[in-house]
């Protein structure tokens, strides 16, 4: 289990807590306006944001909307593969 104590996730922002205690925020309002589609969104995310935030585990989050931005979070532990398509349910 990454080491996350806690993951806040609302309409257009998520929050956590990391196992240092340390807080980080997201807000939809904060991206940029050329962000305009829910790919542009998921991978400034993963490609950017994340890597600049997230230290000693791994976390990706999937976009399903953009206006309420709607997304989920998968964390992993370092060197765990992530799957494909993480963010769809197994039945």
């Amino acid at each position: 289990m990454p080491p996350i104590r806690n993951i806040i996730i609302s309409d257009d922002q998520v929050q956590f807590t990391d196992y240092r205690g340390v807080t980080k925020t997201l807000n939809a309002a904060d991206l940029n306006p050329n962000l305009d589609n829910t790919t542009k969104v998921e991978n400034f995310v993963n490609d950017t944001w994340i890597p600049a935030n997230v230290v000693g585990y791994q976390m990706k989050i999937h976009v399903f909307q953009l206006n309420p931005l709607r997304f989920t979070i998968g964390t992993w532990n370092l060197g765990m593969p992530i799957p494909n398509n993480w963010w769809i349910p197994l039945v």
